[in-house]
């Protein structure tokens, strides 16, 4: 017999079938040609659906109502469901001379899950326009999908509608690619595996990868948590939901993995356990340091340790906001209690021994029964120092001995200075060494003097506190002063408007309430120029109000000016002793900018020394004293 040639194909083939790829490669062969020399139209299009679950459940035809439910992405992805197409196509030579898109460069392709579908019309290409030419393109798009196995009719993605757009501009040739979207599956929603967050640990290693470095500091020694503040998260595990591609695959999602389970107990007065849907918390219940201690975890507001070393606990930043107290001591006399280089910041810190080089403390309390050293920094709410030889910036010190250190305070008391330098509001020692210099901007007392060489002033600008009040008041009227200025200049340029607008205003309500009195709208022009004239005027009178705002700040900044300036005529400096060798007293006035001194040796008999202004004469002052034997306890 004979082999079948292309010539011999002269009656068309009609097939029913799934799978129209495998038909068209049996009618290649058997007329001995290539799968592309060979075209089909498509006659019929049926869709199935069958519930795997039910046992030989049948393929149940969808059409109509039961085939729209498909664009619902629920019902399409339910597990359950399988789906299937069954075509009717007509099949015969292929014959370019009619086809619109023979000088086109058409392709079909996929996401790598086959949940979008896209045609790509090629740029360059040229598509002969005809009345037909949008069914056409339809059943290309449809012949392109049925090659590739992917389902037809439904799930689109508003197909027509932006093949009518593209279309409508009948472009010759194209100028770019043309992408179209003709296929949407259901993307499967990712399966949730179980997770175990130490939340209270995050901070601390975001800590240590700080600027792109690792700070071997900080080790966690303390790690410092608020009442309320997430310890620990568990994330429940939860299954995804699956998916389904535009060939009618199900996309199955893998078992969400369970094995994070918290297994540790927890101390319930120290740390409450709350469930939600999605979570298992554990919040602290009060403030402290988080330990774990055989598979319990507890808070403890209270640290006890040997030492505070680089190489042993590291830095700890436990928060001055968390109630956190730390006791270090150092039974070692040789060894210090907080190790060079080591950075302490917590609400209480209380140290048995000495401080080391370059260690920095940060409290709201500290108390130091040894010595700090000299390159060490102490900043604090409230310090107490056994001997203090670097730097201590607080609110209240308490210094048994100073030698050659550096004090700010509001308030500072000290036993014995020997050296150094204070600065503080007010300043009370019991017994006064050399080369002690002092800065106050109110008070300075002393109580016994055993040395000399010493310089105690009264200055408002040399107290670092009173120079922030100083400045900050300054900034704060000269801010106020231009605003105001400003303010004014703007309403006295706008106070012609305002008056031609409040006419309007008045007009235009006349004629609003000649409309409404007919039940009439009034129109949009009115209602639209009345609300711009009222919005103009109520922008006018908050610019009033707050010029009268910033004249009542002007008058506050403006006293209180005045009162830092005359605080120096209410400080004075006291001493129940008599003087040994040398000491410098001076006054520092703000304005006029004048510094008053005096001299006092052992000769001199002065003990109290305050600032007055000379009567009868203008910017004349001078330091008026007291003698030892007025000097009342």
């Amino acid at each position: 017999m004979a082999r079948k040639n292309i010539v011999d194909f002269v009656e068309d083939v009609v097939v029913e079938t799934s799978d129209i790829s495998r038909n068209l490669s049996m009618i290649a062969r058997e007329y001995s040609t290539k799968v592309s020399n060979l075209d089909f139209s498509i006659q019929q299009v049926r869709t199935f659906e069958r519930d795997s679950e039910v046992a030989n459940s049948d393929w149940v035809e969808l059409d109509g109502g039961l085939l729209n439910r498909l664009e619902n992405n629920e019902h399409y992805a339910q597990a359950n469901l399988e789906y299937k197409q069954i075509y009717t196509v007509r099949v015969f030579p292929r014959d370019d001379y009619d086809n619109p898109f023979k000088d086109s460069e058409i392709n079909l392709n996929a996401s790598q899950d086959f949940v979008n579908i896209y045609l790509t019309v090629a740029q360059g290409s040229e598509i002969h326009y005809h009345e037909n030419i949008k069914q056409d393109f339809i059943e290309l798009i449809n012949k392109k999908k049925m090659q590739n196995n992917i389902l037809i009719g439904f799930r689109e993605s508003n197909l027509e509608v932006k093949l009518d757009e593209f279309l409508k501009k009948k472009n010759p040739s194209l100028q770019d690619d043309f992408v179209l979207r003709v296929g949407l599956g259901v993307r499967p929603k990712p399966q949730i595996d179980d997770e175990l967050r130490f939340v209270y640990r995050e901070s601390l290693e975001k800590a240590k990868q700080s600027e792109g470095r690792i700070d071997h500091s900080k080790r966690g020694f303390v790690i410092a948590v608020k009442s309320e503040d997430l310890l620990i998260q568990y994330r429940k595990p939860k299954d995804g939901i699956p998916g389904r591609d535009c060939r009618g695959k199900l996309i199955k999602t893998p078992k969400p993995n369970k094995d994070n389970y918290p297994d540790f107990r927890i101390v319930e007065t120290d740390i409450r356990k709350s469930d939600t849907e999605d979570t298992i918390d554990f919040l602290a219940l009060k403030d402290g340091n988080v330990v774990l201690e055989e598979g319990e975890f507890r808070i403890e507001d209270h640290v006890q340790t040997g030492e505070l070393s680089f190489r042993g606990t590291g830095s700890i930043d436990a928060g001055r906001d968390r109630d956190i107290e730390i006791d270090v001591s150092q039974k070692d006399k040789e060894s210090d209690a907080v190790g060079m280089g080591v950075k302490v910041t917590v609400s209480t810190l209380n140290v048995d021994g000495n401080v080391g080089e370059n260690a920095e403390i940060n409290a709201n309390q500290v108390k130091i029964s040894g010595q700090t050293h000299k390159k060490s920094t102490i900043t604090a709410d409230e310090a107490t120092i056994a001997v203090h030889k670097g730097k201590v910036f607080a609110e209240s010190v308490n210094i048994t001995r100073l030698e050659a250190g550096i004090v700010e305070a509001e308030t500072v008391r000290i036993r014995d200075a020997v050296g150094g330098i204070i600065r503080a509001r007010e300043v009370y020692i019991d017994n006064l060494g050399n080369y002690v210099k002092i800065f106050s901007s109110k008070k300075v007392e002393i109580i016994g003097i055993a040395g000399a060489e010493n310089l105690i002033v009264i200055d408002l600008e040399g107290y670092k506190d009173g120079v922030n009040e100083i400045e900050e008041t300054r900034k704060l009227l000269t801010e106020a002063t231009q605003r105001s200025e400003y303010l004014q200049r703007m309403m006295k340029e706008e106070l012609d408007e305002v008056m031609a607008m409040r006419r309007a205003i008045t007009a235009l309500n006349k004629r609003v309430g000649k409309f409404k009195k007919h039940e009439v709208e009034p129109p949009q022009t009115i209602q639209d120029a009345l609300k711009q004239n009222e919005d103009f005027i109520k922008n006018y009178k908050e610019m009033k109000d707050e010029f009268k705002e910033q004249k009542e700040k002007i008058d506050i900044y403006q006293k209180k000016f005045e009162e830092i300036e005359h605080a120096i005529f209410d400080a004075e400096i006291v001493v129940r002793d008599r003087w040994k060798g040398y000491t410098k007293i001076e006054f520092k006035l703000l304005n006029p900018k004048k510094v008053l001194e005096k001299i006092v040796d052992e000769t001199s008999t002065e003990a109290t020394f305050r600032l007055e202004q000379v009567k009868y004469e203008d910017n004349e002052f001078k330091i008026v004293t007291e003698p030892l034997d007025k000097v009342k306890y």
